[in-house]
């Protein structure tokens, strides 16, 4: 993340390498769903506000980490368009921490409206309808509960398919094996049979 904006920097004509810090580390967060996003979250607040959030190189997230992850890479890729705009790039020590702080100020703010249990909060009338000015979704609050019940409904039926093909299938196919297995007996033993009356009867029909 510190050489988002060392290469915005360089674009300016300023020297990079000015810039490098030694003391540059990298931040994994785990999963744990909602729980985990808000620890990260803290975690992230922490970061920037004891001046190291500018010292990560890499930011790596899995499930409930990916979350506020997510939201924070959005963020600062908004905020980097914002000063590539304006051509103003802020200075580092105290312009550049505030600057982090600000993200991460937005990214949380962002996660505290919009996280909730499967849905988010449609409590309040004025955000029912309304179209999300955070580009937190493409769509109004209302549609979230509609969405989720479409998607239980696909994976119900993904899976009942899943199962069907992958057990039911096989099943049948050694059943119809097993009985034409059998069937193949059958029509053994009565072929035995056959060709031991008509032994039978050529016996009785032989000359004494």
């Amino acid at each position: 993340m510190g050489q988002l904006l060392f290469d915005s920097s360089q674009s300016l004509g300023e020297d990079a390498s000015c810039h490098a810090n030694p003391a540059s580390f990298s931040v994994a967060f785990s999963g744990g769903g909602v729980r985990a996003a808000a620890f990260q979250a803290g975690v992230l607040w922490q970061l920037a506000e004891q001046e190291l959030l500018g010292n990560v190189e890499h930011l790596c997230a899995v499930s409930g980490g990916a979350y506020v992850a997510s939201a924070f890479a959005s963020q600062l890729e908004k905020a980097r368009e914002d000063l590539q705009r304006a051509q103003l790039w802020p200075k580092v020590g105290s312009d550049l921490n505030a600057w982090y702080m600000g993200i991460v100020a937005k990214t949380i703010d962002r996660m505290q409206r919009n996280t909730g249990y499967l849905t988010r909060d449609i409590s309040e009338p004025s955000e029912r309808w309304s179209w999300p000015k955070d580009s937190s979704s493409t769509l109004p609050r209302i549609f979230d509960l509609p969405i989720l019940i479409c998607v239980l409904v696909c994976n119900m039926a993904i899976n009942s398919a899943t199962v069907f093909v992958l057990f039911m299938v096989p099943f049948v196919e050694l059943m119809n094996h097993y009985h034409s297995a059998r069937g193949f007996v059958r029509v053994a033993q009565h072929d035995a049979q056959y060709m031991e009356s008509i032994g039978r009867v050529r016996g009785l029909d032989a000359p004494f």
